[in-house]
C-alpha cells in the first residue's frame, strides 16, 4: 500500500511538470488570424499596377501635301516610340470632310488626337466632342481662343512663336554687315548697296516681305536693291531658268524659302573652273530642315532661319505622352514657353556659321 502511494505521488509530479512545460510553449495568441485582421492586411497590400497600354494617336491634318507636314508627322511618330501607333487622315483643305474624319477618330477611341483645323470656327465643336469622349485633344496650326481650350482639362495648343523669318534674317544680316561689310558688299559696280535676289513661294513684293526686309536694313542705314523676285510655289519648276551667270554677277545675296532651292543654287555655281575666280554670292535659307542644317554646317550658306517641323513633332509627342499618362503639362516638363496654362510655343531656329572678321586696312 505504501508503494502504491509513492507511485501516485511521483506520477502526479511528472504530470504536473509536463503540464507546466507545455503551457510555457503555448503562444500568447491563437495561431489563426481573426477575420478583421485579414481584411486590414488585404487593404494595406499594394495593388498591382495595370500595365500601360501602347499609345494610339490620331493626326487630323488640314492638308498633308507639303514637306513640312511630312517632317512633323515623321518626327511625331518617332518621338512617341516604336510601341505607339499613329493614324493620319488628310482633310485636303475641306472643313466638312475634316469634321467627318474627326467624328470617326472619336468613335475609334484614340488615346490622343492632334488636329490642324481647316476652319477655326469648328474649334468649339471639336473641343466639346473630345471632352465628352474624355480624349485628349491637341490643336496645332491655327490657334483656338482661350475660351475653347478652357472647356476641358485635356485641351491644349502647340505651335511656334509669332515671328517673321524674313525679319529675323534681315536683323542677322545687319549684324553681319556691321561685323564685316565686305562679306556682303563686294560688287564694285554697286558699292555700299546690298544687291539681292529672292526665290520665295509668293514673291517678295506680292507677299509684302520686300518692305519688311528692306525696312529692317534701312533702319540700320543699309541701302538695298532687289535684283530679281522669283515665285517658286511649284515644286517642278527649273531653278536654272531663273538663275544664270548674269544674275550671279549682279546679286550679293540670295534669299531662298526652301533648302532645296539653296542646294540647287549651290550646285549651279559649284563649278570651280567657271566660278573659282569670282566671289561667292551669299545664300540665306528662310526655313529650317535637315537640308538647311547640312548647308549651314558645310559653310555653303550664310544662315538658315525659320520654324523646325521636326522640333514641333517631337514636342507634340511629348505633350501627347503627358496627357495620356494623366500628368499635367507645364513649362518645366515641356521645356517650352507657356501662356495661359494651355498654349505652348516653340521658338524660331536661327542657324549661322562663323562670320570672319573684317580685314584691317
Amino acid at each position: 500500500m505504501k508503494h502504491i502511494f509513492v507511485y501516485l505521488v511521483v506520477g502526479a509530479l511528472i504530470f504536473s511538470y509536463i503540464g507546466a512545460h507545455a503551457a510555457s510553449q503555448m503562444p500568447d495568441e491563437p495561431s489563426f488570424m481573426p477575420v478583421a485582421r485579414i481584411a486590414a492586411a488585404v487593404a494595406e497590400a499594394p495593388a498591382e499596377e495595370e500595365e500601360a497600354q501602347p499609345i494610339q494617336a490620331g493626326i487630323l491634318l488640314e492638308c498633308a501635301d507639303d514637306v513640312e507636314t511630312a517632317r512633323f508627322k515623321n518626327s511625331f511618330e518617332k518621338s512617341l516610340g516604336e510601341e505607339a501607333s499613329v493614324h493620319t487622315l488628310d482633310a485636303a483643305g475641306n472643313s466638312d470632310t475634316q469634321q467627318v474624319m474627326f467624328r470617326k477618330m472619336l468613335d475609334e477611341n484614340y488615346s490622343v488626337i492632334v488636329v490642324d483645323l481647316a476652319d477655326t470656327t469648328n474649334a468649339d465643336s471639336f473641343a466639346e466632342a473630345a471632352v465628352e469622349k474624355d480624349i485628349p485633344l491637341i490643336f496645332m496650326g491655327a490657334e483656338p481662343d482661350a475660351e475653347t481650350l478652357n472647356k476641358g482639362d485635356k485641351l491644349y495648343y502647340i505651335g511656334f512663336t509669332d515671328y517673321d523669318p524674313v525679319e529675323v534674317a534681315a536683323e542677322e544680316i545687319v549684324r553681319i554687315w556691321n561685323l564685316n561689310q565686305d562679306l556682303l558688299d563686294y560688287r564694285t559696280n554697286n558699292p555700299d548697296v546690298l544687291a539681292y535676289s529672292a526665290f520665295t513661294s509668293e514673291g517678295m513684293e506680292n507677299s509684302g516681305n520686300q518692305d519688311v526686309f528692306e525696312g529692317v536694313l534701312a533702319d540700320a542705314e543699309i541701302e538695298s536693291e532687289l535684283m530679281q523676285d522669283s515665285e517658286t510655289r511649284y515644286y517642278d519648276y527649273d531653278l536654272y531658268d531663273v538663275v544664270d551667270d548674269s544674275l550671279y554677277d549682279k546679286s550679293e545675296l540670295f534669299l531662298c524659302e526652301r533648302s532645296v532651292d539653296a542646294q540647287k543654287i549651290v550646285d549651279y555655281f559649284d563649278d570651280p573652273l567657271e566660278f573659282a575666280s569670282r566671289p561667292l554670292t551669299q545664300l540665306v535659307v528662310l526655313s529650317v530642315d535637315d537640308g538647311a542644317r547640312q548647308l549651314v554646317e558645310s559653310g555653303k550658306v550664310l544662315m538658315a532661319c525659320g520654324s523646325d517641323s521636326n522640333e514641333l513633332g517631337a514636342s507634340a509627342a511629348r505633350l501627347a505622352k503627358l496627357l495620356v499618362s494623366g500628368e499635367k503639362p507645364d513649362a518645366d516638363n515641356m521645356a517650352l514657353e507657356m501662356e495661359n496654362e494651355r498654349y505652348f510655343y516653340l521658338p524660331y531656329t536661327l542657324l549661322t556659321g562663323e562670320v570672319p572678321a573684317a580685314e584691317e586696312e
